[in-house]
């Protein structure tokens, strides 16, 4: 009986699954160039020269800077790119992953400074120089920049160490350029800077983002009278704890504060806990993924 059945499928299934597999490879094939479309493509550059385009791209953001009546960074500033503004030209393999990194770094910076930030303080980008030509393996598509462990971070754990390897879609059809951005604005800037890297020109996704409010916070009123400070040693909030009983009140057995099991502190006020909002400055790191997509290839 096995003999007798038709196992195989018949033409015409065959036909409409070559015709559905043509039908996708021509929507793949559309998005790649719509995706790839008008994006950066690095030009042919001696190493000699390296350093002529970081400064034209210094003094266009900082002409962008002052559009927006934001002091620019003084002129030591190097976008994560120093050694090159000193003049040490780069070897000539690494030209081109350099020239997007900086086609990278002048697209963040700039929607930072059109969104009307206060001031960039620090620009990392992905140092694979460091790792030799082309900085090492590259990623999968969900690999993410390895962080520097905690104790080798800033104080407080604010900040990181990005990883010099390229990162990129197994099949090739994207990679993309991590740049790290450190930045002082208010809360209105920092909506503003976000929603601005959603719209850049190049295809920007924010990947990582720490906020951090360095104004002192009002202090806790106790209920003995006095006063207990929001903000430890370290910047931290410290929770706050009702005042121990009077001598000879004792506390419910496992009752006691900091008790396994103990009733939990009051919950902080809002002034108390505030982070963000209203006119307070606030210090900003970003960690944006600028993406590269690859054209199709010519057909035939």
């Amino acid at each position: 009986r096995l003999n007798d059945r038709r196992p195989y499928p018949s033409e015409e299934n065959i036909r409409q699954l070559e015709a559905n597999r043509e039908a996708l490879a021509a929507i793949l094939r559309r998005t790649q160039e719509d995706l790839s479309r008008g994006q950066y493509e690095p030009p042919a550059l001696e190493p000699a020269r390296f350093s002529q385009e970081l400064r034209g791209m210094s003094e266009r953001l900082n002409r962008v800077a002052a559009s927006r009546n934001i002091a620019p960074p003084p002129p030591s500033f190097g976008y994560g790119f120093e050694q090159y503004f000193k003049g040490v030209p780069p070897r000539k393999d690494e030209v081109p992953r350099l020239l997007l990194q900086v086609n990278a770094v002048e697209s963040v910076c700039r929607a930072l400074y059109e969104a009307g930030i206060t001031e960039i303080l620090k620009v990392e980008r992905q140092n694979f120089e460091e790792a030799g030509a082309g900085g090492g393996p590259e990623t999968d598509m969900s690999g993410l920049a390895v962080r520097a462990p905690f104790e080798e971070r800033g104080a407080g754990g604010f900040g990181g160490r990005l990883d010099g390897r390229p990162m990129a879609d197994p099949d090739g059809l994207f990679s993309w350029e991590r740049v790290a951005v450190e930045f002082t604005t208010r809360e209105s800037g920092l909506w503003a800077a976000l929603n601005g890297l959603a719209r850049a020109g190049a295809y920007t996704v924010v990947n990582s983002l720490t906020i951090v409010n360095e104004n002192a916070r009002p202090a806790i009123k106790t209920q003995d009278g006095g006063e207990k400070a929001t903000r430890g040693t370290e910047g931290a909030p410290v929770a706050y704890r009702p005042p121990s009983p009077p001598a000879g009140d004792a506390f419910p057995p496992g009752m006691a504060p900091g008790a396994a099991g103990a009733l939990p502190a009051r919950p902080l006020k809002r002034e108390e806990r505030i982070v963000a909002g209203r006119d307070e400055l606030l210090r900003v790191r970003v960690e944006a993924d600028v993406y590269r997509f690859q054209a199709p290839t010519p057909a035939g």
